[in-house]
């Protein structure tokens, strides 16, 4: 099964995050596996979209119980913050609650093992910057040549974004 990360800004617009939404219920239809981290914003607008298949949603926490989510997948790997260590250019200043939620966006990009990158990336960042914990993802998408769209990016295209979701799916399946 083709994998999508879905990640983005906690102040994701409301407009955005129904289209988050939408795109995620759509990919669940196709039986798509989601890999994103419980936050509020763009990723809990990912989450909804999966509702009805939860079992194909691998939701990366940076603690347990991280924003009242209830998944399992908590606690970021030894590994995930050595990686995001190469990608935060000020990572030594940063507390240790924002290092783990940065490790976990390595997860959400890698997999559990950090070892299988997803197929697509989508996210929402204003303006479409590389800032916050989604320019680590970002980031690390783009250094595993992983297909990233930024729904904040004023050149999104909606139908680049099916027309890639659609070769995907013909080469993976």
């Amino acid at each position: 099964m083709p994998i999508v990360t879905m990640v983005g800004s906690r102040s994701t617009p409301v407009e955005i995050c129904e289209q988050i939404t939408r795109i995620a219920k759509y990919l669940a239809g196709r039986n798509w596996i989601l890999r994103s981290g419980g936050a509020d914003g763009a990723d809990s607008a990912a989450e909804r979209g999966f509702v009805d298949c939860l079992d194909r949603a691998e939701i990366y926490l940076p603690w347990a119980r991280f924003n009242g989510n209830k998944s399992i997948l908590c606690s970021p790997s030894i590994e995930a913050y050595k990686i995001a260590a190469t990608i935060h250019p000020a990572w030594s200043k940063l507390p240790n609650s924002v290092q783990s939620l940065h490790a976990r966006n390595c997860h959400q990009v890698l997999g559990k093992k950090l070892d299988t990158p997803s197929d697509l990336f989508i996210c929402y960042t204003e303006n479409g910057e590389l800032k916050g914990g989604t320019r680590t993802a970002i980031l690390l998408a783009q250094n595993n040549k992983v297909p990233y769209f930024n729904l904040g990016n004023i050149d999104f295209s909606k139908e680049k974004l099916l027309e890639t979701i659609k070769s995907l799916e013909s080469t993976i399946e």
